[in-house]
C-alpha cells in the first residue's frame, strides 16, 4: 500500500512540470512569412551568404539551443532559395537527387551512420525523413528535408543518442508547415 501511495504522489510530481514544458511550446513564424513551426522557446536567426558551383547562395538559419531541462537539444532550420530555373518541381529524379545528395552530405560532413532515409512526401509537396548517428554513436540527428518551388527547407533536430526519442524532437519535425 505505501509503494502505491508514493508513486501517485510522484505521479502527482511529475504531472504539473509535464504540463509546464508543454504550455512553453508557441508557434513561430519568420518575418518572411514562409513558414510555422513549433518550437520550445525563442528562435536565434542568422544568415550566410555560400559560394557553390550554382552561385552565391543566401541561407538562412533559425536555431532554439535547448532550456534548462533539455539543454543538449538542439532545433535548427535552414532554408535558401535555388537559383531560378534550377529545380523543376515535376522532376521527381532530380527532386530526389537533390535530396539525396543533401542528405549523403549531412552523413559526410558528421562522419555518421545513416540509421534511415525515406520518402514522405504529401501533394505537391517534395520531402524526406532521415536520421542518423555519429560521434561514435552518442549523438543523433533527426530531420526532414523539403522543396517547395525553388525553395529548399532543412528541418533538423541534434541531440545525444539517449535523447533522440524523445517526444519533442518529432513534435518540432511534425509541426513544420511551409505557408
Amino acid at each position: 500500500m505505501f509503494i502505491v501511495m508514493v508513486r501517485i504522489y510522484l505521479v502527482c510530481l511529475l504531472i504539473p512540470s509535464v504540463l509546464v514544458a508543454q504550455n512553453t511550446w508557441k508557434k513561430y513564424v519568420p518575418e518572411d512569412g514562409s513558414f510555422e513551426v513549433m518550437v520550445p522557446g525563442d528562435m536565434d536567426t542568422g544568415e550566410k551568404h555560400i559560394l557553390s558551383d550554382l552561385g552565391e547562395t543566401k541561407v538562412k538559419t533559425y536555431l532554439y539551443k535547448g532550456d534548462q531541462e533539455l539543454p543538449d537539444i538542439i532545433y535548427i532550420i535552414n532554408s535558401f532559395n535555388y537559383p531560378e530555373g534550377t529545380v523543376d518541381p515535376d522532376s521527381l529524379a532530380l527532386t530526389d537527387s537533390l535530396f539525396y545528395e543533401s542528405i549523403l552530405e549531412v552523413k559526410k560532413s558528421l562522419g555518421g551512420e545513416m540509421v534511415y532515409m525515406a520518402d514522405q512526401s504529401e501533394h505537391d509537396l517534395q520531402s524526406r525523413i532521415y536520421k542518423i548517428n555519429y560521434n561514435g554513436g552518442k549523438s543523433t540527428v533527426k530531420g526532414k528535408m523539403y522543396i517547395a518551388g525553388q525553395r529548399f527547407y532543412s528541418v533538423q533536430v541534434f541531440s545525444s543518442f539517449e535523447k533522440s526519442q524523445y517526444e519533442e524532437i518529432d513534435r518540432f519535425i511534425k509541426s513544420f508547415r511551409i505557408l
